[in-house]
């Protein structure tokens, strides 16, 4: 397993660990909602649960799934401020599919390159991007 592979991986499991659980609570308060009758607090719970547990759910498929490789054109490249991590994001959209990636892989592509990215397929999670060399002709 190579070092991306394993890095992301790693990310899986890290999301695994932190979403699932708090799917589990955003259940009990879901539960406890619909105990005592609070129907605000019901919609509140419920959506935080589908949330939480969207994302919980999508990485444990992800860490049973071996990982397929897209080649397409940059189609668009974009930054800007994640909310909840407070740090800035990076992301390309290739064959209308968006990925995250790093900053340094970010600063060396534009729209239009040629890119095959290898990818877990629930969660976009990158586990290689890798450049590749205009055809010719074009």
């Amino acid at each position: 397993m190579d070092e991306g592979h394993a890095a992301a991986r790693r990310s899986l499991v890290l999301n695994a660990a932190v979403f699932t659980p708090l799917f589990v609570l955003a259940l009990a308060g879901v539960a406890l909602a619909l105990l005592t009758g609070a129907w605000v607090l019901l919609v509140i719970a419920a959506f935080v649960a589908f949330l939480f547990g969207y994302q919980g759910i999508q990485s444990l498929r992800d860490l049973g799934a071996e990982p397929v490789t897209l080649t397409g054109q940059v189609a668009r490249r974009w930054s800007r401020a994640d909310f909840i991590v407070f740090r800035q994001g990076y992301y390309i959209m290739v064959q209308r599919q968006v990925f995250r990636i790093p900053a340094e892989e970010y600063l060396d592509l534009d729209p239009g390159d040629v890119v095959e990215v290898t990818y877990f397929p629930h969660t976009n999670t990158v586990v290689r991007l890798t450049r590749k060399p205009p055809e010719a002709g074009t």
